[in-house]
């Protein structure tokens, strides 16, 4: 299946792993690696991982990163994801509901 990120989604992934990184030599490099398996489990699996239950009606699902308070946001169909966003768990919620 194929996976493709939305540039809003990019943009707030990279800015992220700069900010683990200003903190902790590496750290951005642990959090880049960590969102990248979750991608590859989404890529394999899409719909394994709950919608999210303020989206009624729509079908974005969500899965939470273990190590860092992020959740990688989706919309998935037959042939492509969509990463919506890799948004922070603790801050400004539902921001990016816009983007489609």
């Amino acid at each position: 299946m194929r996976l493709r990120l939305a540039l809003a989604a990019e943009e707030e992934l990279h800015a992220a792993a700069a900010w683990y990184d200003e903190r902790v030599a590496g750290l951005g490099s642990d959090f880049l690696a960590e969102v990248d398996h979750a991608l590859q489990r989404i890529r394999r699996d899409p719909l394994r991982f709950g919608r999210l239950e303020t989206s009624p009606g729509d079908d974005v699902r969500r899965l939470v990163l273990d190590r860092f308070p992020y959740a990688v946001i989706f919309e998935a169909d037959e042939h492509e994801v969509t990463v919506l966003t890799v948004a922070h768990t603790r801050r400004r919620p539902d921001y990016w509901r816009g983007r489609r």
